[in-house]
């Protein structure tokens, strides 16, 4: 069956299922490892992957508009670039929520662990812009 599955990269519907299909995956291969060897509740773990495939689908439709196709071969990279760096930000900021359980009674590790993300996502985004102007300088 698997050797008559086609995928297309014109799909965003086989984009989100790809997705969903390998967070299901690791969530069940690395989520019993996780759970064996750390004593993690399983629910914990399985939230955890539900937030994060949730996060990737969520991104899906911007990675999607952005791929290579034939008119456009080298897809919009820096579009591409801005997406993934949002998604990880935003990916590192529900791992830590979760991680704190909501709970913050020290403000120091809130400011770092929920602050940091944010101040190197927007530091990433700053310098990819400047990265733009400057190749479109060069090019005019």
């Amino acid at each position: 069956m698997l050797s008559t599955l086609k995928l297309k990269n014109d799909s965003l519907l086989h984009w989100c299922l790809g997705s969903l299909v390998g967070w299901v995956l690791w969530g069940l291969l690395l989520g019993i490892l996780i759970h064996l060897g750390f004593g993690i509740g399983a629910s914990s773990i399985a939230l955890f992957f539900a937030i994060q495939c949730a996060l990737q689908i969520a991104v899906t439709p911007w990675l999607f508009a952005a791929r290579a196709t034939a008119g456009d071969p080298r897809g919009q990279r820096l579009l591409r670039t801005q997406v993934v760096i949002v998604w990880f930000t935003l990916a590192c900021e529900a791992a830590f929520l979760q991680m704190f359980g909501g709970h913050f009674t020290d403000r120091a590790a809130v400011t770092v662990f929920l602050g940091g993300p944010i101040v190197l996502g927007l530091i990433s985004l700053i310098a990819l812009h400047w990265f733009k102007k400057r190749v479109e300088s060069k090019e005019s």
